[in-house]
């Protein structure tokens, strides 16, 4: 592991009346990039090679939701395949897709679909093969606002009409990398939906990333200082316990965004 020794300033994101808003540290000028060495891990799924689907589990309380949020980094072995990289649901076997995000790699496109129903379909810049890339993801179902961003740049936003109002329910489960029917019901065989290639700093919130200047400013921040401290109430890369299946790899991160 490479450790990176500098001095820090630590970016905290403080929410506020469900705003986040950031310290101010006199100016762009003083502000340094995140370099703390708290040890963190990777994951690294090979759904092809096992005879069993490779997974993770987050060992956490779901509330229900109307907004969600997710940022992580991901690097894919093969860039045409789909991804699975969140998935909950009420139901391992029946699954209907509570929250499915899957990146479809022949399409390049991003799907979110909420409770059996379609979110968006947003088209964003064909991944790389072992190249890793940031992104988050967001919903309000109070609005029917969404936004997806890679590499900290808003690729596409948009408002679904029809997802005003629609709740997530409560008591599910949430796992990353894999898509849940799949585990159940393909006899544990991945069915082509799980990531095959690695992931890191995921975190899961219950706030919307809306396209303002607040927004804007977490997103570019997380991005680029790859902090496993981001937001998390639902999930985060530190203190929320994963559980592993199908003898998923995990390994300590290298200490350098996008180098991991």
């Amino acid at each position: 592991m490479l450790l990176v020794n500098c001095s820090l300033i630590l970016l905290v994101a403080v929410l506020v009346q469900g705003q986040i808003q950031f310290p101010d540290y006199g100016g762009q000028g003083n502000r340094q990039r995140q370099c703390d060495g708290i040890p963190y891990m990777k994951i690294t799924p090979h759904q092809r090679t096992s005879p069993f689907v490779q997974y993770e589990q987050f060992a956490t309380n779901v509330s229900q939701l109307d907004e969600i949020s997710t940022c992580f980094w991901m690097m894919v072995d093969d860039p045409l395949r789909p991804a699975t990289m969140l998935n909950y649901a009420m139901d391992e076997r029946v699954n209907n897709d509570n929250i499915t995000l899957q990146y479809r790699g022949s399409e390049s496109l991003w799907t979110l679909v909420i409770n059996g129903q379609n979110v968006y379909r947003s088209k964003a810049r064909r991944l790389q093969a072992r190249k890793w890339t940031h992104f988050c993801h967001s919903w309000s179902g109070k609005t029917g606002e969404w936004s997806v961003w890679q590499n900290g740049n808003l690729i596409e936003s948009d408002v679904n009409q029809q997802s005003r109002g629609w709740k997530i329910p409560a008591g599910g489960v949430l796992v990353t990398c894999q898509h849940q029917n799949t585990i159940q019901n393909n006899g544990g065989r991945d069915n082509g939906e799980g990531l095959e290639g690695s992931l890191t700093l995921m975190s899961v919130s219950d706030k919307h990333l809306s396209t303002d200047s607040i927004s804007r400013r977490y997103v570019d921040h997380v991005s680029k200082d790859c902090s496993p401290r981001a937001r998390g109430e639902i999930a985060d890369w530190l203190n929320t316990p994963r559980l592993r299946f199908g003898g998923v790899r995990s390994s300590r991160a290298q200490a350098v965004c996008g180098n991991f």
